[in-house]
């Protein structure tokens, strides 16, 4: 008897639904930042996403254009100037640039990277670097169509 009840736990937890993925939004032209959860109350540091509590592996990040610099998040608006400061990006968390400022119509078809460029930029000491293209198929990596400038070593 104490066995069944063993196994139809175990059937039952097997059975239980996966947490649903969700997508977290970015856009740096808000005036004020918000819990990332629509293009209303979007992010308004790439860095305050990456680094949000509730980001889960299956999450997607959808990024309007403009320039997101890696030592700027919530509570660091202007930067850090810190050198060592990166993008830390999430294993199983899909990143997207190319969306419209405010969104669009909201959807991923709204998307056009070549048209909307997001850039993540590494030159905190104002000395930019070449840019670099990072392009291609989101399942091989975690980013897809940014634009990203090297930091100074």
């Amino acid at each position: 008897m104490r066995l069944r009840a063993g196994l139809g736990m175990v059937v039952a937890l097997a059975m239980a639904p996966a947490a649903e993925a969700r997508v977290w939004y970015v856009d740096g032209s808000v005036h004020f930042a918000g819990d990332g959860s629509s293009w209303e109350r979007a992010f308004k540091y790439l860095q305050s996403a990456l680094r949000h509590h509730e980001l889960a592996e299956g999450d997607q990040i959808w990024v309007a254009a403009g320039a997101y610099f890696c030592d700027q998040y919530a509570l660091s608006p202007q930067g850090t100037d810190d050198p060592a400061a990166s993008f830390e990006l999430v294993a199983g968390v899909e990143l997207y640039g190319g969306f419209p400022p405010g969104g669009g119509s909201g959807t991923f078809a709204a998307r056009n990277p070549t048209h909307y460029q997001t850039r993540l930029r590494g030159d905190l000491l104002d000395v930019p670097d070449e840019p670099m293209e990072a392009c291609g198929d989101a399942q091989a990596g975690a980013a897809d169509c940014y634009t990203s400038t090297p930091g100074v070593n």
